[in-house]
């Protein structure tokens, strides 16, 4: 995907979560998205098939980063990346909660956060899952 194409789709991603966090999402039209967002229908159908591919997006540019980074030669991430490798999957998540990257917090306590909560509930539970093996093995001795 180029710069501009980028732009576009984070203009829109800008656009949506600003509209979801003034209300509901079955109340809001591809005509407001587009309208905040500065783009032509065209353009924006060019991106997202239908509003619920749009959420579906969203919530894998915000979610899936967290869940599913193993590695990343990101600054940033030097430090939670460089813990027991148990731990950092944790660490990384509650990082971003914190930072708020992304507006987070705003889209998890807002009138659509069933949505995204079953997204976050979702990623959660598989992360739990993948690690739950490696937590069982530490002895309680071992946690703080």
């Amino acid at each position: 995907m180029d710069r501009r194409q980028r732009k576009t789709r984070e203009s829109i991603f800008k656009a949506f979560i600003f509209l979801l966090s003034k209300k509901n999402f079955n109340n809001i039209t591809v005509g407001e998205i587009i309208k905040i967002a500065d783009v032509g229908r065209a353009t924006f159908y060019s991106h997202f098939e239908t509003k619920d591919y749009l959420l579906k997006d969203l919530c894998s540019e915000l979610f899936d980063h967290i869940f599913y980074t193993e590695t990343d030669n990101n600054a940033e991430h030097f430090n939670i990346f460089s813990c027991d490798a148990n731990d950092f999957v944790f660490l990384h998540l509650f990082k971003h909660i914190k930072k708020n990257d992304n507006n987070i917090c705003k889209l998890l306590s807002s009138k659509n956060n069933q949505l995204f909560l079953e997204y976050f509930k979702s990623g959660v539970k598989k992360l739990v899952v993948m690690h739950l093996g490696e937590f069982k093995k530490k002895k309680a001795t071992d946690c703080p």
